[in-house]
Formats: structure tokens, C-alpha cells, sequence
């Protein structure tokens, strides 16, 4: 699933300092910009400071209580949070204030995904491609509520879709390919389509996912590459036991698969793989 967004970008926990350094001397000529805190809290919220975003984003709700991208904004560090209903409050309000918001409809869609409420998720993220036909993050994420769905072919073609539109960042909707590939009895094709999307070489935290998909590090490896970061290590773990869940349930090992599930079930809940490993467990009548 995509991850948590911002507006029609992707969080980027790479934002600059400087960029939070021009807001701050617009918000010095003008203390009640709420356009400025809406644009701090974003570069805050790339950077990981959740808690000073959500400040930031209610000032800019006190300046201008209709400025709809706030909400919006705001929406997305609630969801991150995993205030799931809250989030969606906000986009409602979003999208009562600018009809027009496709950022707004997508991370409606992707917190109702992350709720189990795959079909108006769907409908949602429809509505947004409706406005925005080209909005690559929203076929990623109807591809990964379409998964969760059991949507196979849907998913598939909304993935690649993705792919097709987003020349970077499609790590882990490759994945998405592979994995409901290898479901559909292609698991020969599926390993030589993932092995050609990445270099083998590859020291990052995809391709080691990539890597022990398609045998190439052994399952302890995997888990023992996991980031001893706090900030990202979670994540990391969440998304560890998830496909190394995959594989086993993929290779026939479904007692092993449901025990690493259920370690993902019990770990972040605003990383995507949380939700598909609930919904693997409720497969498999757990």
C-alpha cells in the first residue's frame, strides 16, 4: 500500500532545513499567513516531527478556518499518528470546503483501506483519479486496496499502472506485482520480473526485501538487517514480518506464515504492511 501522503506528494522524511527557514521569515512579516503554517507543518511532517506539524497545521486552521489543504494536511500527521477517524474527519472537511481536492478523496481512501473498508476506499480513490486521471500515487494505492480486497487482477493492473506513471519509487510496487504474480501459479516469471528490477547489488532496504523474495538471503539474514534506527527500525521490522510471511505462505508454510503476521499485525499500524498482514490473518481464518 502507499505509504501516508501529503497532499499529491509522498511524505519525503529528506526535507530541508531551509526550506523550514524561508517559511519562518514569511511568518516574521506576516504572523497570521495560515498558507505559511500549512507549508511548515508539511516540511516538519516530511522530516518526521509529527507533533510540531499538527501545531503548525492548527495555526493554520486559527488564521483561515477554510483553508482546505490544512485539513488536509492536518489529516495526514492524524493518520500517521494512527488517529484513523479523526483523519478522515479532517479530509471530510477537506472536501466540503474544495470538492475539487484529489489529494483529499486519496487519503480519505487510503485511511478507509487502512480501516478495512476496502470498497469506499476504492471509491474513493476513483473519485480521485476521476479529477486528477494522472495522480500516479492513487493507482498505487487503489492497487494495494485492491489487494487487500483479494482484487488480484485489478490490484495487478493498478500496480503496473503505478509503474507506468511513476518512473521511481516503485520498489514496493514491484513487490505488489510479485507477490500476487506468484498467488496466480506465475511464480517462475514473477522472480525474473522482480530480479530485473533492481541492481543486485543494491544496499538499501528494498533490495534486501528483494533479495530474500527471491532467495537470495536466507530468512534470519532478513531479519537481521533490519535498521537498529528507532525512527525507521519499526517500520522496517513491520514490513520484515510481513514478507517474510509472504514466502512462507507462498512456499506452503502457513503455520510459519500466520506467526510472522501476526508480529506485523502487532506493529506499527500506520505502515501499509500492518494492514495486508491482518488481512492475510483473516484469510487464514485467524
Amino acid at each position: 500500500m502507499a505509504k501516508l501522503r501529503s497532499r499529491d506528494k509522498e511524505v519525503d522524511k529528506s526535507a530541508s532545513d531551509g526550506a523550514i527557514a524561508d517559511v519562518n521569515r514569511a511568518l516574521q512579516l506576516n504572523p497570521r499567513n495560515a498558507k505559511a503554517y500549512d507549508d511548515r507543518g508539511l516540511a516538519k511532517l516530511s522530516s518526521g516531527d509529527l507533533d510540531s506539524a499538527l501545531a503548525d497545521f492548527n495555526h493554520a486552521l486559527q488564521s483561515d478556518p477554510k483553508l482546505a489543504p490544512a485539513y488536509e494536511s492536518r489529516g495526514v500527521a492524524k493518520a500517521i499518528k494512527g488517529d484513523l477517524d479523526s483523519a478522515v474527519a479532517d479530509y471530510n472537511r477537506a472536501i466540503e470546503l474544495n470538492p475539487k481536492l484529489p489529494g483529499a478523496y486519496l487519503n480519505r481512501g487510503i485511511a478507509k483501506a487502512y480501516k478495512g473498508d476496502t470498497d469506499n476506499a476504492i471509491a474513493d480513490i476513483n473519485r480521485a483519479l476521476n479529477i486528477n486521471p494522472k495522480l500516479a500515487a492513487a493507482y498505487a494505492s487503489r492497487g494495494s486496496a485492491n489487494f487487500l480486497a483479494r482484487n488480484w487482477t485489478a490490484a495487478l493492473q493498478d500496480y503496473r499502472r503505478f509503474c507506468e506513471l511513476s518512473p521511481r519509487s516503485q520498489q514496493y510496487a514491484r513487490f505488489g506485482i510479485w507477490m500476487i504474480r506468484s498467488r496466480l501459479g506465475e511464480r517462475e516469471a514473477a522472480d525474473k520480473e522482480l530480479a530485473a528490477q533492481f541492481n543486485a547489488k543494491g544496499k538499501d532496504w528494498p533490495s534486501k526485501i528483494q533479495r530474500y523474495l527471491l532467495g537470495n538471503l536466507s530468512e534470519s539474514e532478513f531479519l537481521a538487517a533490519v535498521s537498529p534506527d528507532r525512527k525507521i527500525g519499526p517500520d522496517q521490522r513491520c514490513e520484515a514480518w510481513f514478507y517474510a510471511g509472504m514466502k512462507n505462505l507462498l512456499d506452503g508454510n502457513k503455520s510459519a506464515a500466520s506467526g510472522l503476521f501476526e508480529k506485523c499485525a502487532a506493529g506499527p499500524k500506520n505502515v501499509s504492511e500492518h494492514a495486508f498482514a491482518k488481512a492475510e490473518l483473516k484469510a487464514l481464518g485467524q
